[in-house]
């Protein structure tokens, strides 16, 4: 449905903006009118669809960043990657949010 919605949209934008180029001035307008409107349309879908929709709170856990690291580097094909070290990082133990720790689904995104 998301997607009907959006391409609903967007295939007349592309196609207006597609052919206003060289086009004549009455028709330019008149074009632009339509990309305004569907544009107005897709906002104010987009507004309703993410108050329906909001995420979850985030499940934080604690994260072995290198090992995360690690499989996102692995992740490039293409080209050889290596992982570096990088600097020692301490966490003081009366910090509120341990920052080892993240939503790892969302990492994962």
């Amino acid at each position: 449905m998301l997607g009907h919605e959006i391409n609903n949209s967007l295939a007349p934008i592309h196609s207006i903006s597609s052919s206003l180029k060289g086009a004549a001035q009455d028709d330019v307008e008149a074009g632009l009118a339509v990309i305004e409107r569907r544009a107005e349309g897709l906002m104010r879908f987009m507004n309703a669809y993410t108050r329906i929709a909001r995420l979850p709170p985030p499940q934080l856990r604690p994260v072995d960043v290198t090992a995360w690291v690690n499989r996102v580097a692995a992740l490039e094909k293409r080209l050889p990657v290596r992982v570096r070290s990088g600097p020692q990082v301490s966490v003081q133990a009366d910090a509120p949010r341990c920052p080892g720790a993240a939503a790892t689904s969302s990492l994962s995104q």
